[in-house]
């Protein structure tokens, strides 16, 4: 159900760090999966955040493999209704959510 993975996910360099203090929310979705994959809290706070120092992407190691990870994002969540309702009042009202810099890149670059 979880993979390690050994090297950054968007630029494999091997170069990853632990980031402090970085925990997993604990919000709707974290507790859904917790549920729907009958997972422990033990296990599922196994996972730690890790930052690659090539690239500064943020991820999560272990995290689910390939398998798990199609069940959560197509079938049990594929729709992530809060991140769709962003966009739209994004592309339509330029009304901004708290994503930090992301709408003003995107702002600049399909704009």
């Amino acid at each position: 159900m979880f993979k390690f993975y050994n090297s950054c996910i968007f630029c494999n360099s091997k170069k990853l760090k632990k980031e402090k203090n970085q925990h997993l929310p604990k919000n709707f979705y974290v507790k859904a999966i917790i549920s729907d994959l009958n997972l422990t809290r033990k296990k599922f706070n196994q996972i730690e955040v890790y930052r690659c120092s090539k690239c500064n992407n943020l991820q999560n190691n272990p995290w689910f493999d390939e398998n798990t990870s199609k069940k959560i994002y197509s079938n049990i969540y594929g729709q992530h209704n809060k991140s769709w309702t962003n966009l739209i009042n994004f592309s339509r009202n330029k009304k901004y959510s708290s994503h930090g810099q992301l709408y003003k890149f995107l702002k600049k670059i399909l704009i």
